[in-house]
């Protein structure tokens, strides 16, 4: 898999990203919602789309942030998201949750499956990190069946996240 390092300086950050896949930055006018439900409360950073993805719904990956109060909690921040998550979308089941660190940024790990009408069984895997006065999520979406197929990518480009100016998007 070859990957290609994104820089997205005015959001502050940069990550690697599968070289085949097609890179939308700054996309806040994009109609996400289908995609990634929290995307319509963040500001939305970047999108990548897998090419040649599955159907009938191709590999989408999302970084967004937030601003955030000085005193918000990670785990109840974490908490927050996820009950939004549950009212935005039909029958979330969390599959995977666990406390990770990307680039010495606290976080959570979430793996998550629920239905879309004509589509079928989605797989959500976020990534929600806490950096000082912001709060980044990482998306990765596809079919269920497909996500296998993505996951190693996926998790190398949030692995390779990175914080190069506490900018926001």
């Amino acid at each position: 898999m070859d990957l290609i390092l994104s820089s997205h300086p005015s959001a502050g950050f940069e990550l690697p990203l599968p070289a085949s896949w097609i890179q939308i930055e700054a996309p806040n006018d994009l109609p996400l919602p289908d995609l990634d439900p929290d995307a319509r409360d963040a500001e939305i950073a970047l999108v990548a789309v897998q090419p040649d993805g599955g159907q009938p719904l191709p590999a989408v990956l999302v970084v967004a942030s937030e601003p955030i109060a000085a005193t918000t909690q990670l785990d109840p921040w974490v908490d927050t998201n996820l009950d939004e998550l549950r009212r935005s979308v039909n029958r979330l089941f969390v599959v995977d949750a666990e406390p990770v660190q990307v680039d010495g940024l606290p976080g959570w790990r979430t793996l998550t499956q629920y239905a879309v009408e004509d589509i079928g069984a989605v797989t959500l895997e976020r990534w929600l990190l806490l950096a000082g006065r912001r709060g980044w999520t990482i998306s990765a979406v596809t079919g269920t069946l497909e996500y296998p197929e993505i996951a190693e990518a996926t998790s190398a480009a949030v692995a390779g996240f990175r914080l190069v100016a506490h900018g926001a998007p």
